[in-house]
């Protein structure tokens, strides 16, 4: 999935999106501490997350949209 993500990340937006670690909160997480299930996490820019002001741009929406699509499509193999 992680090389799926990465791969549609590069074909959407020109650029491989770029590996980090970061402790945040969220289901991804629970999955992996609680029942062991590897998750990764791949979202819109992150500088406003659980602010008074909290905000993701319709382009960013989009783009994701974009790579989740492809990026389950390379996944599953029925695109290459």
């Amino acid at each position: 999935m992680v090389r799926a993500l990465q791969s549609a990340g590069a074909i959407v937006s020109g650029k491989a999106p770029e590996l980090i670690g970061m402790a945040l909160v969220g289901d991804g997480s629970r999955y992996a501490n609680e029942a062991q299930v590897p998750a990764v996490y791949y979202g819109p820019a992150y500088e406003t997350a659980h602010s008074d002001h909290e905000r993701v741009s319709i382009a960013q929406l989009v783009h994701c949209a974009k790579v989740y699509a492809l990026a389950a499509a390379r996944y599953c193999g029925t695109v290459e």
